[in-house]
């Protein structure tokens, strides 16, 4: 059994998160008068938000190739990288 991650995944800075709430809200606002409308904006909401989170999820996840950069990464630094590789993975499985 693999140990609980130490930190919490943050996928979405605090902004992206508001700008993505404040949408929902103006899309409930918009459902009384126009539902049809409504709807399409919240199917186009959660499709932008699983991008966002697609793109960062895959930003942080190319910070852990930071072993790459070495010629000739040393077994500790293997060792390290791997730990990270680990940790990232039961992050993510955590979701």
């Amino acid at each position: 059994t693999a140990p609980e991650p130490s930190i919490p995944m943050t996928i979405l800075a605090g902004e992206s998160v508001l700008v993505f709430r404040d949408r929902m809200v103006t899309v409930r606002e918009t459902f009384a008068t126009a539902p049809v409308e409504a709807i399409a904006e919240a199917e186009l909401l959660v499709t932008d938000t699983v991008n966002a989170l697609t793109e960062s999820l895959f930003a942080q996840a190319r910070e852990l190739s930071d072993w790459r950069n070495t010629t000739e990464p040393d077994q500790s630094e293997l060792e390290s990288a791997l730990r990270r590789y680990d940790d990232y993975l039961d992050r993510l499985l955590a979701l």
